[in-house]
């Protein structure tokens, strides 16, 4: 049974737009990110939901109402990425945005920003709208970006970031609308994976949504229009050729082992080890 959560009741959302739902490792609480209209904490304890909505007049209020994604930090603080306002770092004692943006981080190409990763040893990985990625040195507050160079094999595939995702291996995954990526940080360059036509271990799709890890060190990625896409990190390991990743492919269709729509917007793996699939044709267990 579903209970249901809308912007019309008391003590609820106050937008039926959601992008990103996060479970609060550290404490008893989920952060909701909407589209528009900024960000709600919902207390597991109280039941109680509390809204964070853009304010010009609050220096350190949230900088931003379009919350594309929610992350920690090593010490259970929030990373918030917004639509247009950069990425805000949120203390919880405190109730204080910090504020990581084009005017604070020198170096800092965009402030539209998909997705935010922290890598746990002082950088911050943004991945942006149409300007490529960024790798934010937190202590100094200085960035450098990553674009694609088409007569560079070795950069990035595209300019438009949609994920990006650290495995339990400590490697950098790098998902855009052009393939899939994995980042070296010690020379900057990128291995690129993408969809190659009869070859049926490579990659689904070059859109790629998102990503998670399975208990079992496996690699999910979720593609547009190529559903799920399974990569084992142990196999990785002992490959010969990084480059000669094989992909297994679960597609849509109506059998008990497909999915419902080929369109895969997230993937969440449960402390059951359980694997949901959200598609634009509902969701998969």
């Amino acid at each position: 049974k579903f209970k249901v959560f809308g912007k019309s009741q008391n003590n609820s959302i106050n937008g039926n737009g959601l992008n990103v739902v996060f479970t609060d490792r550290k404490d008893n609480l989920i952060w909701i990110g909407n589209s528009r209209t900024g960000r709600n904490s919902f207390n597991c304890r109280t039941s109680k939901f509390t809204s964070y909505r853009y304010d010009p007049k609050r220096e350190n209020g949230i900088s931003n109402d379009g919350i594309t994604d929610i992350t920690d930090d090593r010490i259970g603080n929030l990373w918030i990425a917004t639509y247009s306002g950069g990425v805000d770092h949120f203390d919880k004692r405190k109730e204080r945005f910090e504020h990581y943006n084009t005017h604070t981080v020198r170096g800092l190409v965009s402030n539209m920003c998909w997705h935010v990763c922290d890598d746990q040893h002082g950088n911050l990985y943004v991945a942006h709208v149409s300007d490529g990625m960024s790798v934010i040195n937190i202590r100094n507050k200085t960035a450098h970006n990553y674009r694609n160079n088409i007569d560079d094999p070795g950069s990035i595939p595209d300019n438009n970031v949609s994920v990006i995702y650290k495995d339990s291996y400590n490697n950098i995954w790098v998902g855009t609308k052009n393939g899939l990526a994995l980042f070296n940080p010690n020379d900057g360059k990128f291995i690129v994976f993408r969809s190659i036509p009869g070859d049926e271990n490579s990659l689904s799709s070059n859109f790629i949504r998102c990503i998670d890890e399975t208990s079992d060190k496996k690699l999910l990625i979720g593609t547009e229009k190529g559903g799920l896409n399974i990569l084992d990190l142990k196999q990785l390991l002992f490959s010969k050729s990084i480059y000669h990743a094989h992909f297994e492919r679960v597609t849509a269709g109506y059998k008990s082992n497909q999915l419902s729509h080929s369109n895969v917007n997230c993937i969440y793996d449960d402390c059951f080890d359980n694997v949901w699939v959200g598609t634009d044709g509902g969701i998969n267990f």
